[in-house]
């Protein structure tokens, strides 16, 4: 499944917020792809395609 929007929050904050300790799910994890992120579960993706936040976008552009 595929969500798409351009306004807040970024992507970024939620995949972080569905993934990260306390609140995120346990098994879950985030892979960032071209212009998207996946968060995935098991064998379920959850495609997130919106704005990024530009901060973190150019951090990972340096690595």
């Amino acid at each position: 499944m595929t969500f798409r929007w351009s306004g807040f929050p970024y992507a970024d904050d939620v995949a972080a917020s569905l993934t990260s300790a306390p609140v995120g799910i346990p098994s879950a994890v985030k892979r960032i792809v071209d212009d998207h992120i996946d968060v995935r579960l098991g064998r379920a993706i959850l495609r997130l395609s919106a704005r990024r936040d530009p901060a973190r976008q150019r951090a990972e552009d340096v690595l």
